[in-house]
């Protein structure tokens, strides 16, 4: 009987977490080191605009683009470009934010210097090491005025991958991203 109790205890608690970290979008586990890295580019962004004049931002990798809360509308063009159609579906009720599907380690389907900035945030690591020169260089080509790169490094972030997905895989979730990120090997 107390076995019962505990299995069905952990299979509510597994459910639970399921859902709360990937269907409700809520305190998806890293959201707040995400929430840092996205307010460290906001502000480098920032830090770039001239006064009375809008910045024309892509956001490379972007997905659900944390940008598009960080920056003010009134003060930057948004395109959010993402291989995802699932991560950028959860842009779709945003005004004002074009969003493209696409491969940017292919090419960026914009002319050259099309955007003041070019961010990509935390998917360098997604990208396969033999396209990520292409990658770097087509952020390059579309951008006139700088690209902001944040990029997860080092053996501290390898360990955090390797802890958050097999914490993530004990209650079920399967995580595509550090699975990636575990493949591609970090920069």
């Amino acid at each position: 009987m107390i076995r019962a109790f505990y299995r069905g205890l952990k299979q509510a608690i597994s459910f639970l977490l399921r859902h709360i970290f990937t269907e409700r979008g809520f305190l998806f586990l890293s959201s707040i080191d995400k929430s840092i890295r996205y307010k460290n580019v906001a502000k480098e962004i920032n830090a770039l605009k001239e006064k009375n004049k809008k910045l024309n931002i892509l956001d490379v990798g972007g997905g659900y683009s944390p940008l598009c809360y960080l920056l003010s509308k009134r003060n930057f063009d948004l395109t959010v470009l993402d291989v995802s159609k699932k991560e950028l579906g959860q842009l779709k009720n945003e005004k004002n934010i074009k969003i493209i599907i696409a491969d940017a380690s292919e090419k960026i389907p914009f002319a050259d210097e099309s955007f003041d900035v070019v961010a990509s945030v935390a998917s360098f690591e997604h990208v396969k090491a033999a396209k990520r020169e292409k990658y770097i260089q087509e952020l390059k080509r579309v951008a006139k005025k700088a690209v902001v790169l944040y990029v997860q490094t080092d053996k501290i972030a390898e360990y955090y991958d390797r802890k958050i997905h097999g914490f993530r895989s004990k209650i079920g979730i399967r995580d595509e991203w550090t699975e990636e990120h575990m493949k591609y090997g970090l920069p």
